[in-house]
């Protein structure tokens, strides 16, 4: 039997119904949630459990062959030690903000550019969660709530660490985010990486399966998340041509008020620019990526690979920074990316029809639905 820990998530629905079609009637979903809600995105059923369920502690445990982590946190490591499932064997399918938001960023592996408004007290004080308090006892207030921040941190910091090093068997990742974290800890147990996608291309895809972009307008970033760097990506482009673009920054998730104004006050001096801060349907986001010939990514951790492999299928010039381990990996892949810290060098080039081909073919190659079938059987036999 294959245990899964899941987060509610609007992913995890799709990975139970492609592991019970890999391995039927063998897999147990144990979802963490909050034990006041209902489940957003994950129902219980006769192999679905919530944690706080008595179902989830009454599992036939030395039955469990496999315990499949998806995403990695504090909750989950609590129930695996809980139930001794270190002694079974262990895979661990990271989302990324699970281990380059905390982990690796605890010990120095930068997620966000030095410019970055991240850093600043009041944008910080904002995602902190902080309600506003009387004027002088702000600071004190921020002074104590970053000590027991800092103090959880650390201890989850210890739990995290303990796992990677002592109970990790197989990893999610690619070569390139492995040797990563690699030189953070030594994962002694680490027998191997296996592949695998929540969305496969097709999926991914939708009405945009068979199409090409070919417009004009820049995309940057994927939301308003801190790690798009936004800040960062202006600073290359903001003295390229663009008169001949319209420029588009989709940041209507993520992020929050105060950095999605200051993002807005440097990007307007930009010729055609917009700001998305409202929904968009999946019809009205669909044709923005055809009429987007370049799309920018800033990040500097593992994020957005569905949409830069929407737009390398669709024929798209994509740029991503250097110090993206998925920038290394995609152009050992051979998908031809360019280098966000170059742009000024490389903006007026313009992808050739093989080239463009190339880069589907491989998109369809490794990120299709029957790719992805093999690699969950690949899973499901692991031992």
């Amino acid at each position: 039997m294959i245990l899964h820990l899941v987060p509610d998530e609007k992913v995890v629905p799709r990975a139970i119904e492609q592991f019970e079609q890999a391995n039927p009637n063998k897999n147990i979903f144990i979802c963490f949630k909050n034990k006041k809600t209902q489940g957003k995105f994950v129902n219980e059923s006769n192999k679905v459990f919530y944690n706080h369920s008595f179902r989830a502690n009454e599992i036939k445990f030395h039955q469990v062959r496999l315990v499949c982590i998806h995403f990695l946190d504090e909750i989950k490591l609590s129930y695996y030690y809980k139930h001794g499932l270190n002694n079974k064997t262990t895979l661990l399918i990271p989302w990324g903000a699970d281990l380059y938001n905390t982990f690796l960023y605890n010990r120095g592996f930068k997620i966000y550019s030095e410019n970055n408004s991240f850093f600043l007290s009041d944008v910080k004080y904002h995602t902190l969660g902080m309600p506003l308090l009387v004027k002088p006892f702000v600071k004190f207030a921020k002074i104590m709530r970053e000590y027991v921040q800092n103090y959880k941190k650390k201890k989850v910091d210890r739990i995290i660490e303990n796992f990677l090093t002592n109970d990790l068997d197989y990893l999610m990742a690619s070569e390139s985010f492995r040797n990563r974290l690699s030189n953070h800890v030594k994962m002694k147990k680490l027998r191997g990486l296996v592949r695998y996608t929540y969305y496969p291309i097709e999926t991914t895809l939708g009405e945009l399966d068979g199409l090409w972009c070919k417009g004009n307008n820049i995309m940057i970033g994927n939301s308003a998340s801190f790690t798009n760097n936004h800040e960062y990506i202006y600073e290359y482009i903001h003295n390229l041509d663009l008169s001949n673009n319209t420029i588009t920054l989709p940041m209507n998730y993520g992020g929050n008020e105060a950095y999605i104004g200051i993002v807005r006050d440097k990007f307007v001096s930009l010729p055609k620019c917009s700001i998305l801060e409202d929904f968009l349907p999946l019809k009205e986001y669909n044709k923005l990526m055809l009429e987007t010939s370049t799309f920018v990514y800033g990040h500097f951790r593992g994020e957005a690979m569905g949409n830069i492999l929407i737009a390398l299928y669709l024929g798209g010039k994509v740029y991503m920074s250097k110090n993206s381990p998925s920038y290394n990996n995609l152009q050992r892949m051979g998908f031809i990316i360019f280098k966000l810290e170059e742009i000024q060098e490389t903006f007026n080039y313009r992808l050739t029809n093989d080239e463009k081909i190339n880069n589907r073919t491989i998109a369809l190659a490794n990120y299709s639905t029957e790719k992805n079938r093999e690699n969950i059987r690949i899973i499901c036999n692991l031992s």
